[in-house]
This record gives C-alpha cells, sequence and structure tokens, in this order.
C-alpha cells in the first residue's frame, strides 16, 4: 500500500513537472521576460516609456522581439530621451554614447558643434552613417564647420594641424602666420592629404612655386611666411604694414630674395631708396600718417609738403602755383621738424601775406621778388618758419618787428634801412650775422648788437641813438655813421681803432658801403644785380 502511495506522489510530481516545463516553453517561445515583466513576442509595437530600462536590457528585448516596434525612455549623458527622437544635440562623446546611440532607430541627425572628443566623433560616423552629424573643428581660435574645404590659419599650434583630418572635405589651406614648427607641420600635412596650401602675403594668396611677388599690406606675422616659399627671388611690398624694422631686416633674414618697396603716401607713390619724398602735390591731413610712413623710407633726405598753415582767410592761397593746400598747422609741421631732424629735412611753404607763399628751407628772401611793396607785422610772422635763411632783404618796408630772427641762426645778411622797426632785441640771436644795414630807421637801443660777435660791416647811417654799446664792438671791420652825429663818429674812431669808421658821403649806402666784400656776398645770395 506503501509503494502504492510513493509511486502516485513520484508520477504526480513528474507531471507537475512536465507541466511545468511545458508552460516556461510556452513562455519562452511567446513571450519575452525582462525585468520581471513578460512581452509577447508577435507584439507589433511595445510602449514602454513608462518603464526604467537600462540599454542592456532593451538590446536583450530587440533581440528577443526583432519585429516589434519598441518605445522606451534611452537613458542618454544623465537624461532620458525618447526612442523615436530624429535629432540628438550633445556637447560631449564617449565611447559608451556611441553604443547608446545605436538605440534610436529613427535617428537622422546628431549636433556636435560644442564637442571636441574628434577622435570619437569620427567613430560616430562610421558607426551610423545613415546619421547625419554635424559639428565643428576649433582651429587658431575659429570654429569651422565639419564640411569646410577651406581653412585659414594665422595663430595656431601643433595640436591644431593634427585636427585638419577631422574636415575631411577638406581641399585649400591658407596660411597667414603662425609658428615655424606648425608652418613646417601643416606644409607637410598638405602635402601628404593632397591639399592646396596657400600663403597669404597681404591681399594676394600665393602658391608655395611663386618666384616673383609684388603684394601690398603686408603684415609683420606673413612675412615671417616667406620661408614657407623656396623659390621666391623678388619680393616687392606696397605699403607694408609689417614694422619698418622687420622689412628693413628682410635682406639679412632672406638673403636669397632681393626685396624692394614703396610707400603711398596720398596719390604719390615712393621708393625705398628715393631720397626726395615731394608730397607738394598731395593735399595731406594726417601728419601723423606720413610720419609713420616715412620710417619705411630710409634712404630720405628730404620730405616736402605743399602750402601750409592755417592763416588768415583773406590772404587766400598765397598766389601759390602749383601746390597742394593743406590746413596743417605751421607749428605743428615745426614740431615733426624738431622730432625728425636728425634723419630727414621737412620743408612746407608758408604765407607771408596774401601775394607771397615761400618754402621754409628758401635762403634768401625780398619781398621786391614778389611785387610787394608793403609788407606789414602779421606778414612777417611765418617768417620763423624759415629756418634756412640767410638773407633778408626788408628795407623801406612798414614793419616794426623782427621777432621772426630768433628762429634763423644761419642769417648772415640783413638789411632793416628804411623800416620803422625800433627795437631789435632778437637780434642778439644771431651769432653768424656779418651784414647788417639799419641806416634810415627808428632804432632806439644799439645793445642787441653787442652779443652778434660776427658782425663785420654795419651801417647806422641818419639814426640817432646811444652810441655807447657799439663802442664795445671791436670786432667791427666798417662801420657806417654818414649823415648821423658827428660827435659819435669821433668816438667811434677813438674806440675802435681797426674799424674803418665812415660818416661823409652824398648817401647813407654811399663813401664805398656797396663795394665792400661782404655786399657783393649779400647780393649773390639775393640773386640780384650789384648796386654800385
Amino acid at each position: 500500500m506503501m509503494k502504492r502511495k510513493g509511486l502516485t506522489a513520484l508520477i504526480l510530481i513528474l507531471l507537475l513537472l512536465i507541466l511545468a516545463a511545458c508552460g516556461a516553453a510556452f513562455l519562452l517561445m511567446n513571450f519575452a521576460i525582462v525585468n520581471f515583466h513578460l512581452y509577447p513576442k508577435d507584439a507589433k509595437s511595445l510602449d514602454l516609456r513608462g518603464e526604467d530600462l537600462s540599454v542592456s536590457q532593451y538590446q536583450s528585448l530587440q533581440k528577443s522581439m526583432p519585429g516589434c516596434d519598441i518605445l522606451w525612455n534611452v537613458p542618454f549623458q544623465g537624461r532620458l530621451i525618447n526612442s523615436d527622437a530624429k535629432e540628438i544635440t550633445l556637447t560631449e562623446l564617449s565611447d559608451e554614447d556611441i553604443l547608446t546611440l545605436a538605440c534610436f532607430p529613427k535617428l537622422t541627425a546628431v549636433h556636435a558643434e560644442g564637442c571636441t572628443d574628434y577622435e570619437n566623433l569620427m567613430r560616430l560616423r562610421q558607426s551610423l552613417p545613415n546619421v547625419e552629424l554635424t559639428y565643428t573643428v576649433t582651429l587658431g581660435g575659429t570654429d569651422y564647420d565639419q564640411d569646410a574645404q577651406l581653412v585659414e590659419l594665422s595663430d595656431f599650434t601643433g595640436e591644431d594641424v593634427t585636427k585638419l583630418s577631422y574636415l575631411p572635405n577638406l581641399a585649400t589651406v591658407i596660411v597667414s602666420g603662425g609658428t615655424s614648427e606648425g608652418l613646417s607641420q601643416t606644409q607637410s600635412y598638405c602635402q601628404q592629404a593632397g591639399i592646396a596650401f596657400l600663403v597669404r602675403l597681404g591681399n594676394e594668396l600665393v602658391e608655395t612655386s611663386a618666384a616673383n611677388l609684388t603684394v601690398e599690406d603686408v603684415t609683420d606675422a606673413q612675412l615671417g611666411l616667406l620661408g614657407c616659399l623656396p623659390g621666391l627671388r623678388q619680393l616687392h611690398l606696397v605699403n607694408p604694414q609689417a614694422e619698418p624694422e622687420t622689412v628693413f631686416s628682410l635682406e639679412t633674414t632672406y638673403p636669397n630674395i632681393q626685396t624692394t618697396w614703396e610707400i603711398r603716401i596720398g596719390d604719390a607713390s615712393f621708393q625705398s631708396t628715393d631720397t626726395e619724398i615731394d608730397l607738394s602735390q598731395v593735399v595731406v591731413t594726417d601728419l601723423a600718417d606720413v610720419e609713420r610712413k616715412m620710417e619705411y623710407l630710409p634712404n630720405a633726405e628730404t620730405l616736402i609738403f605743399g602750402l601750409c598753415g592755417i592763416d588768415n582767410p583773406d590772404w587766400g592761397n598765397s598766389k601759390a602755383k602749383n601746390l597742394a593746400v593743406c590746413e596743417i598747422e605751421n607749428e605743428a609741421l615745426s614740431e615733426y621738424r624738431d622730432r625728425v631732424r636728425d634723419k630727414y629735412k621737412v620743408v612746407w611753404t608758408v604765407r607771408l601775406g596774401p601775394s607771397i607763399a615761400l618754402r621754409t628751407d628758401k635762403d634768401n628772401f625780398m619781398p621786391n621778388h614778389f611785387g610787394v611793396g608793403q609788407f606789414f607785422d602779421d606778414y612777417t610772422v611765418n617768417l620763423k618758419y624759415c629756418e634756412d635763411m640767410v638773407c633778408l632783404d626788408l628795407g623801406h618796408m612798414t614793419m616794426h618787428t623782427i621777432d621772426f630772427v630768433t628762429y634763423m641762426p644761419k642769417l648772415k645778411y640783413l638789411i632793416l634801412a628804411w623800416t620803422e622797426v625800433q627795437y631789435i632785441e632778437p637780434i642778439r640771436t644771431c651769432k653768424n650775422l656779418v651784414w647788417l644795414e639799419l641806416d634810415n630807421s627808428c632804432i632806439r637801443d644799439y645793445s642787441p648788437l653787442v652779443d652778434c660777435t660776427a658782425l663785420e660791416d654795419l651801417n647806422i647811417g641818419k639814426t640817432f641813438c646811444d652810441i655807447t654799446p657799439i663802442l664795445q664792438m671791436t670786432w667791427l671791420k666798417n662801420l657806417y655813421m654818414i649823415f648821423g652825429n658827428a660827435g659819435d663818429a669821433w668816438k667811434a674812431s677813438q674806440a675802435l681803432p681797426n674799424t674803418h669808421v665812415v660818416a661823409s658821403g652824398d648817401a647813407t649806402v654811399g663813401g664805398g658801403w656797396r663795394r665792400l666784400p661782404n655786399y657783393y656776398a649779400m647780393r649773390d645770395a639775393l640773386h640780384m644785380y650789384y648796386m654800385n
């Protein structure tokens, strides 16, 4: 009896096991089990967006239900994204992320413009070839999209060169600066990859095979690229923006390249070898720009401007012909001249009243040369800028002041006869004065003449003031006092025994005054005939 009961129990257990096995087989054949959930394998779609699935669980479920459209929330970079997403934006990309992106069957685009994991971006492109991948590559501080065919590099490193391979459509690389190492690496990479390599010099894009070049506005950084042009033999620069020292050093830095340059100021152009820079036909408005450009002309000896100064508007252009009129203050030009005096000479034309225009490098002046019979004090103001003046004949002019002679260190011959000048204090500075006519004038004080120690010939005919200062001038060769005070003439003859004193004659310029050697020299300086 006991044996029968045991057998019955065993049979029941076997039946239960068989039923369980059949049930399990049925479940496995007809259901997918994930996370203790059963999903019918013949389901056409599943919406599991409310479920907490991992990527591995999804992959297992998808393998079990290959024909099922499964919707779920994909865990991606710390967030959940609907699996039917068509576009995803990311700023970083790991190996795990690449695998996860395969969980988006409807994905058409990945926006990775802010991502710098370039190697993984390349793997993603290979992993999902049908997905549009957009990203940017930063080179030298500039962002280029993944389809860029041309890039320009100016400030870049060797690391930037390695990034070029992340631009699959790249066809041309332009360099406008960079380190020698970076340039060498870039040029080598382009040659190996079949990418065109061009050098920017000024506004020109230059092939490495160039032999002769003319370029404008080249910079310091661009001149550093000349080493990328092994065949270059002649280089002509127009208005280089590089520092003058950089331009001057090209001959030493690149001895195989014959370098010349020109500078444009207004409509005028000047070569690096020019010694005279003539801007007399150029309307100059920016003096600082001229000064800057002159730094590029090392052989310049003279810089000439046109008619300058902002004077009395009634003077017009002072009959200056063929000269550009520039509204640059005379004083500004004078300061400029002082700054560059050791480099080159600055010359311009000044107005001396409404009818006279005179270059500041003129060495002689006589109003009568310009058909002017009256020369007033306000006409004389700009004479101070004529620092090369050697001979001044202002005789018979209605003027009272001679302040301008203070600025004429070369002055040798001065005629103030028949003028209304009373005080000659500024004449103390005229250390080279040898000839002075003061006859028939209104002089009130001779004392400033004591400082004119080079003075040889002095005419004070028909003037009447204290002669005491002149009695100290033992260096005088000739003293003419015709129609003056007879007593003063006697005093002079006694005090100045080595001086030829003339007190008689038919005119203040008589008695041989116009036969003295300095008279002829004075007239020669004026380019005038002799009046013996």
